[in-house]
């Protein structure tokens, strides 16, 4: 028994608290299809990710796919292909209840369960790719 479900591609750049420790390595950046991706404190990073976006979009968040990530020791620029179902309002990830903050001072804000993202990355909104795909 196969089941096909079409999906929306959507890509976002997002910043996050460095604290996987990427900007340790010698390049500080992460590729997708590199082998440093096996690297725990990477895959801390796609976990906090996924489980992020799970909470956000609910049963709609199909996949959630790391570009790239570019790390200067203290925050992570992160490029990231999300699969979304057909029925999703993209703009979920910019509401003051997805993000949460102990007030509006602060640079950073928390998408529960774990993920640390800095609030002005959250401004530019995610783009809808034109491609649909079949998962």
């Amino acid at each position: 028994l196969i089941f096909l479900f079409t999906a929306k591609a959507y890509k976002v750049s997002l910043k996050f608290l460095d604290k996987y420790n990427i900007g340790t390595r010698a390049s500080g950046s992460l590729k997708q299809h590199s082998n440093s991706l096996s690297n725990i404190q990477n895959k801390n990073l796609w976990n906090d990710i996924k489980d992020a976006f799970s909470g956000v979009y609910g049963d709609n968040f199909k996949r959630a796919l790391i570009e790239n990530c570019d790390s200067n020791g203290v925050k992570i620029d992160c490029s990231i292909l999300l699969m979304l179902g057909t029925a999703e309002y993209s703009d979920r990830l910019q509401s003051n209840q997805t993000c949460l903050s102990s007030d509006n001072n602060t640079e950073y804000c928390l998408i529960p369960p774990k993920l640390v993202v800095e609030k002005k990355s959250l401004e530019h909104g995610i783009l809808l790719l034109n491609c649909t795909s079949i998962i």
